[in-house]
């Protein structure tokens, strides 16, 4: 397990969301916590997530002795279709007609951890410490994404649109290795065309334009049926020494 030690208000906040989200595949599982009134602090405990996070992965292709190695699309494609699972959960809760949508706000490569996988690390999304349970058809506040945060932060205005378009810098960022979104929001040409549109369609900067969060997971799974999987650039995802 994991302990996290936040303070108390945002605690009860984050573990109540992690709680209604009853450990979905691609979303952090919590094991327990425990509030401490006296100190204004609370223990979260969550799964171990023995691959770290995104952010770590990057830098483990990024620093190698003989340069960055670029990680393979098969993999991207794999991690892309798992978060685009996890927010359709968050927002739609697998289709249930009474979830009440829940925005994470602050999707970025350091609060999306990896687990080991037959395929290559799974997806699992953490850090529901921004994230808010909101009625149909009202919008949040804010968002805590720093530079990886979308233009529509400077209208204070963030719906569902805000986790798509993190999706897509989580992706463009572990194309090209680099902790922010180039300005060109380019994956590179190591990649194929459809990975490109894909992540272009996550980061349009009006958000009515990006793909639906209801729709994304369709669209990625129609893109890479015309991508060779079976190509051998770059390489697997690297793991953490242990």
């Amino acid at each position: 397990m994991t302990i996290s030690f936040v303070l108390t208000g945002v605690a009860r906040g984050e573990l109540n969301i992690m709680s209604h989200l009853r450990g979905h595949t691609n979303t952090i599982r919590l094991c327990d916590s425990m509030i401490r009134e006296p100190f204004g602090l609370a223990s979260v405990f969550t799964e171990y997530c023995h691959w770290g996070s995104c952010s770590d992965l990057i830098d483990r292709h990024s620093t190698q002795p003989g340069g960055a190695l670029h990680i393979r699309e098969s993999w991207l494609w794999q991690a892309f279709k798992q978060l685009a699972a996890a927010i359709n959960y968050l927002h739609t809760g697998g289709g249930d007609s009474s979830w009440a949508p829940i925005l994470h706000l602050d999707l970025k490569p350091s609060n999306v951890l990896l687990t080991p996988g037959f395929a290559g690390p799974n997806i699992k999304v953490a850090d529901f410490g921004s994230a808010s349970c909101i009625p149909r058809g009202i919008i949040g506040s804010q968002t805590f994404m720093g530079h990886y945060a979308p233009p529509e932060r400077y209208f204070y205005s963030q719906g569902t649109f805000t986790d798509v378009w993190g999706v897509g810098a989580v992706m463009i960022t572990l194309c090209q290795l680099k902790h922010r979104i180039p300005r060109a929001k380019s994956v590179g040409w190591k990649y194929s065309g459809a990975l490109a549109d894909a992540v272009k369609w996550c980061l349009y900067d009006h958000h009515a334009m990006r793909v639906d969060s209801r729709n994304l997971s369709r669209l990625l799974n129609g893109l890479c049926a015309h991508v060779n999987m079976n190509t051998t650039e770059g390489v697997p995802p690297i793991p953490p020494i242990c």
